[in-house]
């Protein structure tokens, strides 16, 4: 869509997401309230850009993109601000982590357990 606007005279390119008709950037809070809107509307869970910038680097860390590009993606001066703010991880980032680790150390994997409260039973005691 850029590529067309670009096209259009008076148009300001810009490294932005979401850009008003001429270019500019508009308030993250506006987007906000759009995509809050836009999804309250279709009975989704209520979306917001700062929602979806963290959605962004979560699924980013979870293919496996190097902190370093998922941190210029996201504009960070570098990686290690990017890994303290984004370095909540997935149980399952967990355990494929702890899987690669268990390789590296021993082989193989550990054997997989259930883990309390993911559909496990408590354990005894």
């Amino acid at each position: 869509m850029q590529r067309f606007e670009v096209r259009r005279a008076g148009y300001t390119a810009s490294d932005f997401v979401f850009t008003g008709p001429a270019g500019c950037s508009y308030h993250p809070q506006s987007v906000s309230k759009t995509l809050a809107r836009l999804s309250d509307g279709a009975g989704l869970p209520r979306l917001t850009a700062h929602g979806l910038r963290h959605t962004s680097a979560t699924i980013m860390l979870a293919s496996g993109v190097p902190p370093k590009v998922a941190a210029e993606r996201l504009g960070h001066a570098g990686a290690t601000p990017f890994r303290n703010r984004y370095s909540h991880v997935t149980p399952t980032m967990q355990r494929d982590d702890a899987d690669k680790l268990g390789k590296a150390l021993f082989g193989e994997p550990w054997p997989r357990r259930a883990v309390h409260g993911a559909g496990a039973a408590p354990a005894p005691g």
